[in-house]
C-alpha cells in the first residue's frame, strides 16, 4: 500500500474495505451467536418439508449443558467450501406467501472427534430425506460417513443439530446436503423481498442483509466470523430480471465520523470499541455493536494512529498485517504486533510506550478525554468526558481507570509546535506557558479527545477569530465550536463562553466551521423551539447567517448555478435551511418558488439536487394540503430510492396537524408506506415540533406493531432517539420511564441500551434547560442592543 489512504484534507478518508475490516477486529474480536427466539416444533405439510412450528421435546434437549443449548458452535467442525443455490419466487404462492427455494452443500472437516453436527439455521423449513432426515451426509475423498441417527432443531439457538450412529474422524472430510425453503419476507433481514412502484406496477426485489446474524436465515450454516469458507453461489432468476452482487461500501468522512462517535461515546451508557468474548454472546449483543461506537469511533481512533505513527509507518504495517492474515481470523493484538514490526525497525519513530499499551487504553475502556490547558501555568490534565458528569457514579470500572495515552499535537499563535505525549492524569509542560500567545491543541483533530484551555487562552481564541478567522485551519475552527458547546453540556464551562464562538460567524464562509455552528445550535433550537428564548435565538441566528445567504446568492448568480465548490455545495444546504428557519427575507419565497415550478411541470423538477430535501421540506411547511398532496403523489411515483426518502422527509414538514396524523397512519400500511421505511417516516414526523407529541403517542399505541419486523436492533435505537430527543422536562422524563416499563412487561425481548440512553438524554437535557435557560436569555438579549 502506497501513500494517499489517509488524505490530509477536509475528508481524510480512510482506507476504504481494508479500514472497515479492521473496524470490524477492533469490535467484534469476540463472537458471532444464535438469537432468542421462542420456541418452535416439527410438524410435516402436505409438501414433504418439514415445518418447525413447536417446541421438539425429547430428553436430550433438557440439558443446559448440551453443546445445542450454547450460543456457540462447537469447535469439533470446521467448514472449508459451500455450494448453494437459491431461487427467490418473485410472485406469490397458492398461500399469498413470498418463499425462496435453497439447496446447500458444505464440506466440513472433522477438527476433534464427534458425533453431532450443529450448525445454523433460522426459519428454514426442509425436505425431508427418504430416511426422513434434513440433511444427508455423504464422505469426501473415499471417507465412509456414519449413519445418521436423527436430527432436529434448537430453535433458542437456532440451531440444526444431527445426531450420528457413530463419531467422525479427525482430520476427515465430509459433504452434508440439505434441501429447504424460507419466506421471502419483508422483514428487512436475511434473503427478504422489498417492492416499489414503477409506472404504476408493483416491482418486486429480492435482497440481503446477512449482517451480523442472518445469514442462518439464508441457508444453513456455521454462521460464526472465525469459521470462514470459500461460498459458491448460484442464484435463480426470471428472464429479464437482473441478478447483482456487492461488497461493502463505507462513507468514513472523518468529519462526520468524529462527530458522530463523539456524540456516542459521551454517555455512560457507552462501551468500549473491543469487548471480552464471555460478554458477546446472543445476537441482541453482537447487534449492540453494530453502532457508531464501531465503526465512527474505529475509524477516528484508526486515524489517530495512523498520524502519530506516520501515515507510510501505519500504512506498510497495514499491509503487512493484511497480507500474513487474508482469508484467516485476527483479534485486534495481532494488528499491535504488525505495526509495532514496523514502528521497531524505523529509528525515526519514538513513542512513549509499545502500541498495544497505547492503543489498548483507547480500544478496552468506554468513552474519550478531554485535555484541558492552562496557558497560565503550562499544566495539562485529561479527565473522562461524560456529557453528563453527574452520572459518571453508574459508570463501568475500568482497567486503566480511565485514563489514556494522549498523543497532543499543538500550535502557538499559528507555529505548528509539534507532538506532545499526555501519559498521566496531569502532567506541567514548560512549553505551552504564556501570557500572551494563544494555544490551540488537537490539530485537524487528528486525536479522539476534546480539548478546554483556561479563560485567558478562550480569550486569545475569540480575538483571533475576530481579527482573522483564516490564520486558525478550517477543520480547527470547526473543533474550536464543536468542543466548546459541548464542554458547556458536560458543565466544564460556561454556555455564554460557548455561544461567543459563534460570534465571528458573519465572517465565516466556509461549511466544517458552519456545520459545527448549526449542529450545536440545533441542540438550542430542539430545547427551546417551545419557550420564550425562541425568538431571540431566531433574531441572533438570522444576523448571523443573512451575509453568508447574500454570499450565496452572488456566486449561484441569483441562485441559478451550482456553487464552484464541493463544499459550498454542503454548505448552500446548510445557509438556505437556517435562513428559512429563522425568517430571513427571501429564503421561503425562493423555496416556495421552486415547488411551484415543479408543481406546474411534475416531468420536470427544476429544484437543485443537494437542496431537494431542504426546499421539500420548507415548501410543504409554507403551504397546505395542495403542496402535500402534490408531494406525496411524486413520492408515491418516485422510483429512486434516494429521491424517495427526499419526498418522505419533506411530507414531515407539514404544519397541518391533521396532514401528520394521516400520514402516521400511512405508516401502518405497507401499500402506502413500505416496512423499511416506517422507522424513517415516524422520526422525520417527530423532528417536526408539531408533529412530536403525534408521533410519541403514536409509537406508544402501535408500539408492538411497528417494531415485531424488525430484526436489528439499530431499528429500534433509531426509533427510540428519534422520538425522545427533544425531551427536556421532568413530564417527559415520566412518560419514558413508563414506556420502558410498559415494553419490559411486553414480549418484545431487547438488550438495546437506547432506551436507557434516552432516559440519560432526557435527564441531562432536563438539567441543561433548567440550568442554562436564564443565562441563554439574558446573553440573547444583549447581543441584540
Amino acid at each position: 500500500m502506497g501513500k494517499g489512504y489517509i488524505s490530509k484534507p477536509i475528508g481524510f478518508l480512510l482506507l476504504g474495505l481494508s479500514v472497515g475490516a479492521v473496524l470490524t477486529i477492533l469490535a467484534l474480536s469476540v463472537l458471532y451467536a444464535q438469537e432468542k427466539r421462542k420456541n418452535e416444533v416439527n410438524s410435516i405439510d402436505e409438501t414433504g418439508v418439514e415445518m418447525t412450528t413447536k417446541p421438539y421435546s425429547t430428553s436430550e434437549t433438557s440439558n443446559n449443558s448440551e453443546p445445542w443449548d450454547k450460543y456457540r458452535l462447537p469447535d469439533s467442525l470446521s467448514p472449508e467450501y459451500y455450494n448453494v443455490t437459491l431461487w427467490p419466487r418473485l410472485v406469490t404462492d397458492k398461500h399469498g406467501m413470498y418463499i425462496f427455494t435453497g439447496k446447500s452443500g458444505v464440506a466440513i472437516k472433522c477438527v476433534k472427534e464427534t458425533n453431532l453436527i450443529i450448525m445454523h439455521s433460522n426459519k428454514l423449513n426442509f425436505t425431508l430425506t427418504s430416511e426422513m432426515h434434513h440433511a444427508k451426509l455423504m464422505g469426501l475423498g473415499g471417507t465412509s460417513a456414519p449413519a445418521i441417527l436423527k436430527t432436529w432443531f434448537k430453535t433458542e439457538t437456532q440451531f440444526m443439530v444431527i445426531h450420528l450412529k457413530e463419531k467422525l474422524q479427525v482430520g476427515k472430510s465430509y459433504w452434508l446436503y440439505t434441501e429447504f425453503r424460507g419466506e421471502l419476507s419483508d422483514d428487512l433481514g436475511g434473503f427478504y423481498r422489498s417492492e416499489y412502484v414503477e409506472n404504476g406496477v408493483k416491482k418486486v426485489v429480492a435482497t440481503t442483509q446477512m449482517q451480523p446474524t442472518s445469514a442462518r436465515k439464508t441457508f444453513p450454516c456455521f454462521d460464526e466470523p472465525s469459521l470462514k469458507a470459500v461460498f459458491h453461489l448460484t442464484l435463480i432468476h426470471p428472464p429479464g430480471t437482473v441478478a447483482l452482487a456487492n461488497g461493502m461500501e463505507l462513507d468514513l468522512m472523518m468529519q462526520q465520523q468524529v462527530q458522530s462517535a463523539f456524540e456516542a461515546d459521551a454517555f455512560v451508557s457507552s462501551h468500549p470499541l473491543s469487548s471480552r468474548e464471555y460478554d458477546v454472546n446472543t445476537p441482541d449483543q453482537i447487534n449492540m455493536l453494530f453502532d457508531e461506537i464501531t465503526y465512527s469511533k474505529g475509524a477516528a481512533i484508526l486515524r489517530m494512529l495512523s498520524e502519530f505513527l506516520t501515515e507510510p509507518v501505519f500504512a506498510k504495517g497495514l499491509h503487512n498485517y493484511l497480507k500474513e492474515y487474508a482469508y484467516s481470523n485476527t483479534v485486534y493484538t495481532d494488528l499491535w504486533e504488525k505495526l509495532q514490526d514496523v514502528v521497531d525497525a524505523d529509528s525515526s519513530i519514538q513513542l512513549p510506550a509499545s502500541i498495544k499499551e497505547i492503543m489498548n487504553r483507547w480500544i478496552l475502556q468506554m468513552g474519550f478525554p478531554v485535555v484541558t490547558i492552562d496557558t497560565q501555568t503550562g499544566r495539562i490534565s485529561q479527565q473522562h468526558f461524560l456529557i453528563d458528569p453527574e452520572a459518571a457514579d453508574s459508570i463501568m470500572t475500568s482497567d486503566y481507570n480511565y485514563e489514556w495515552f494522549v498523543p497532543i499535537t499543538w500550535m502557538k499563535s499559528g507555529s505548528n509546535m509539534g507532538h506532545h505525549w499526555l501519559l498521566t492524569k496531569t502532567a506541567s509542560y514548560e512549553s505551552m506557558k504564556t501570557d500572551t500567545d494563544w494555544v490551540l491543541a488537537n490539530l485537524n483533530v487528528t486525536g479522539f479527545y476534546r480539548v478546554n484551555y483556561d479563560s485567558h487562552n478562550w480569550e486569545r481564541l475569540f480575538t483571533q477569530l475576530t481579527s482573522d478567522h483564516k490564520v486558525i485551519s478550517v477543520l480547527n475552527r470547526g473543533q474550536i465550536i464543536d468542543d466548546a458547546f459541548n464542554l458547556a453540556r458536560a458543565k466544564l464551562i460556561n454556555v455564554t463562553l460557548a455561544l461567543r464562538t459563534t460570534k465571528y460567524l458573519s465572517e465565516e464562509k466556509e461549511y466544517i466551521p458552519w456545520e459545527a455552528a448549526i449542529r450545536n445550535m440545533d441542540y438550542f433550537f430542539l430545547m427551546f423551539e417551545r419557550s420564550e428564548v425562541y425568538g431571540p435565538l431566531q433574531t441572533y441566528m438570522r444576523r448571523k447567517v443573512q451575509p453568508l445567504f447574500d454570499h450565496f446568492k452572488v456566486i449561484t448568480s441569483n441562485w441559478t448555478q451550482k456553487p464552484p465548490r464541493y463544499t459550498d455545495q454542503h454548505n448552500q444546504l446548510n445557509v438556505i435551511s437556517m435562513a428559512c428557519k429563522t425568517g430571513v427575507k427571501g429564503c421561503s419565497e425562493l423555496t416556495r418558488m421552486w415547488y411551484r415550478q415543479w408543481m406546474k411541470k411534475p416531468d420536470s423538477n427544476p429544484i437543485p439536487p443537494n437542496l431537494k430535501q431542504m426546499v421539500y421540506c420548507n415548501a410543504i411547511a409554507a403551504g397546505g394540503v395542495e403542496e402535500w398532496n402534490f408531494g406525496w403523489k411524486m413520492f408515491k411515483n418516485s422510483t429512486i430510492a434516494a429521491e424517495a426518502d427526499k419526498l418522505l422527509f419533506g411530507l414531515s414538514c407539514t404544519k397541518e396537524t391533521w396532514l401528520l396524523n394521516r400520514y402516521l397512519e400511512y405508516t401502518t400500511d405497507p401499500n402506502l408506506i413500505r416496512k423499511q421505511d416506517v422507522i424513517f417516516a415516524i422520526v422525520y414526523v417527530a423532528g417536526n415540533v408539531i408533529g412530536q407529541p403525534l408521533a410519541w403517542d403514536f409509537v406508544r399505541a402501535n408500539w408492538e406493531y411497528i417494531i415485531k419486523d424488525y430484526e436489528t436492533r439499530s431499528s429500534f435505537d433509531r426509533l427510540i432517539h428519534g422520538i425522545t430527543k427533544t425531551f427536556s422536562t421532568e413530564f417527559e422524563l415520566q412518560k419514558l420511564q413508563r414506556f420502558k416499563e410498559e415494553i419490559a412487561a411486553s414480549s418484545f425481548d431487547t438488550e438495546s441500551y437506547a432506551i436507557e440512553q434516552a432516559i440519560e438524554q432526557t435527564k441531562a437535557n432536563f438539567k441543561w434547560v433548567s440550568e442554562n435557560k436564564g443565562h441563554v436569555m439574558n446573553w440573547l438579549i444583549e447581543q441584540s442592543v
